[in-house]
């Protein structure tokens, strides 16, 4: 059993690149599987909002006591700052994603189309190389770990993957975030 009760998952929308110039954030508070609380933010585009938006989210939320997050980049290169988020609010940050992230591109990528792209890089250079694990339901995936221990973030996963293939407060983000923006291409 995990020692949070109170979890917030993040994910973001969909969005059409190079058209879309804002997405959809959602973060879902659940506490023993039953959704408390939904928020729904607007982040920009490749922009660099994100981490204020979470921010945002966590002050309103109140008591959560663990973030789990579908990535670190949002709504195209809105890097999440994973660090900033830990130090402001004491709440441990849990990454998890589905492929190995391939750093190698994403610094290649950011270096060639954003002029802030150092202090884009430095985020995800800090954050370091992704630990491959394998959960409960025999998938395999990527977590990077702020504020909490390996095996802190191994003991959560198990007892949050129940119905899907990732733990539910990210699960039911995703389902919110990408049903809500299913059918706008602008918000």
């Amino acid at each position: 059993m995990s020692r949070f009760r109170k979890v917030m998952g993040i994910e973001d929308g969909s969005f059409i690149p190079r058209i879309s110039k804002h997405c959809l954030l959602a973060g879902v508070l659940m506490s023993h599987f039953k959704v408390e609380d939904v928020f729904l933010e607007r982040i920009t585009v490749d922009g660099m909002d994100v981490t204020d938006k979470v921010l945002k989210m966590l002050r309103k939320a109140r008591n959560v006591e663990l973030l789990v997050s579908g990535g670190i980049t949002f709504a195209g290169f809105n890097i999440l700052d994973p660090y900033k988020v830990f130090k402001r609010t004491q709440v441990p940050v849990l990454i998890i994603t589905r492929r190995k992230p391939n750093n190698e591109a994403v610094y290649s990528a950011l270096r060639k189309h954003f002029k802030d792209w150092k202090e884009r890089w430095e985020i995800i250079r800090q954050v370091g190389n992704a630990m491959e694990i394998i959960n409960i339901k025999s998938e395999r995936m990527y977590i990077e770990l702020v504020g909490l221990t390996y095996e802190d973030a191994v003991e959560t996963i198990e007892s949050l993957t129940i119905w899907g293939k990732r733990p539910e407060p990210l699960r039911v983000a995703n389902l919110v975030a990408k049903g809500l923006s299913k059918n706008l291409t602008e918000i």
